[in-house]
């Protein structure tokens, strides 16, 4: 079972699921409205990567299992 941390951020209207205990690796799941975008955080740190935009949680899920 895959461990997640939740944030939401009220102002931006958006839930942010993350797949890392440090931001410097891992990656997280954007959510907006009906879009699931997963992001990759690559090692080491830098600027994270649009991996995929999803169209369900479900799918999100599946494409962060695949992260290292």
């Amino acid at each position: 079972m895959m461990k997640l941390t939740a944030y939401y951020y009220r102002e931006q209207k958006m839930l942010l699921l993350q797949k890392a205990d440090y931001v410097e690796d891992g990656g997280y799941i954007e959510i907006k409205g009906n879009v699931h975008n997963v992001f990759e955080i690559p090692t080491g740190g830098g600027n994270p990567e649009l991996i995929k935009s999803c169209t369900s949680l479900d799918e999100a899920m599946s494409v962060m299992e695949l992260l290292k």
